[in-house]
């Protein structure tokens, strides 16, 4: 089992520049943060990175499975081909990211900042909450697939669909939920033809967010 080992941005950088990969479950001390980063094809999985300064980092293929990105600057980083399976990016940075080919499935984006993101499609729309609080409001398209993340709830539209008919019956809260998912179907689906066609393009990490102020 991989144990968990500390390291200042400036050991990780050397490291890599000798060749070395795997830095599964790595966490990048608070005080060396590392602005421009070459990390292409580091295996990242588990590693903390909380509140890292990524900015134009390279991250061209990296394995970030299940890493902590919360509160890390990506802006302008370089995630094509980045795999961040159930990654934490939760009021992460990712403005003018390149999300090309990324797989996003099952990532906390909650917060979040897509603005300009490549392949990344934001919209912020006021809240539906049936609580009366913020909710966020995730749709992912990732090999074929448009999956939804609302709070809990992870699955395919329909699912979605039928999640809310349950819990909320006809009521406004769910008349709100269904309407925001119609648009946000009619948007991706516009926003697909203004894509360059590109290798793997069913890879592309299509993300919405809706949260309430």
């Amino acid at each position: 089992m991989t144990e968990t080992r500390k390291m200042t941005a400036s050991e990780l950088k050397e490291a890599y520049a000798r060749g070395e990969r795997d830095f599964r479950k790595i966490e990048v001390l608070r005080e060396g943060l590392y602005r421009g980063a070459n990390l292409e094809g580091a295996n990242l999985e588990g590693a903390n990175l909380s509140a890292a300064n990524l900015i134009g980092a390279n991250l061209i293929g990296a394995n970030l499975i299940g890493a902590n990105l919360s509160a890390a600057n990506l802006e302008a980083a370089n995630l094509y081909r980045a795999n961040l399976y159930r990654a934490n990016l939760y009021r992460a940075n990712l403005s003018a990211a390149n999300l090309s080919a990324a797989n996003l499935e099952a990532a906390n984006l909650e917060a979040a900042n897509l603005e300009a993101a490549n392949h990344a499609l934001a919209v912020r729309v006021p809240g539906m909450s049936s609580r009366g609080a913020g909710v966020q409001f995730t749709a992912t398209l990732y090999k074929d697939r448009l999956i939804v993340h609302a709070g809990c709830f992870e699955g395919t539209p329909d699912e979605f669909r039928a999640q809310v008919t349950r819990k909320h019956g006809d009521n406004t809260h769910a008349q709100l939920y269904l309407a925001q998912l119609t648009v946000f179907e009619l948007a991706w689906k516009h926003w697909l033809t203004t894509l360059p066609q590109e290798e793997d393009s069913t890879k592309a990490g299509i993300e919405k967010v809706a949260e309430a102020e």
